[in-house]
């Protein structure tokens, strides 16, 4: 079974991005890649880390709340590419020492955590 991972919002963009798939028509979707896209260009600290944790807040939505929602289009997306699963996987920071792992499957049928 080939398997895409995917571990990070760029990884998630740069995917979307290959299969064609833009935003999805999602608008947490849209402002993601919109953040992710003026993050270079912010020129301050403060700037970068309330545009970074948008970027964060809103990639977690996603994995947490909208990936079954979105399981057939990105399924579909992934199949163009030849593959059959799309495995997320990776961690969002708690506080500075906990992390919350999370590893999540998109394939055909369903999506599991």
């Amino acid at each position: 079974m080939k398997e895409l991972v995917i571990e990070t919002v760029n990884d998630f963009i740069t995917f979307l991005q290959r299969a064609n798939l833009g935003s999805l028509d999602d608008p947490d979707i849209r402002d993601l890649i919109s953040f992710v896209k003026a993050l270079p260009a912010c020129c301050c600290s403060e700037d970068r880390n309330r545009t970074q944790q948008g970027i964060d807040a809103l990639y977690k939505k996603v994995i947490y709340e909208k990936l079954d929602l979105l399981n057939l289009k990105l399924f579909k997306g992934a199949q163009k590419e030849g593959f059959e699963v799309i495995r997320f996987k990776g961690a969002f920071r708690r506080d500075k020492r906990n992390f919350d792992h999370y590893d999540k499957l998109v394939q055909a049928s369903k999506s599991k955590s």
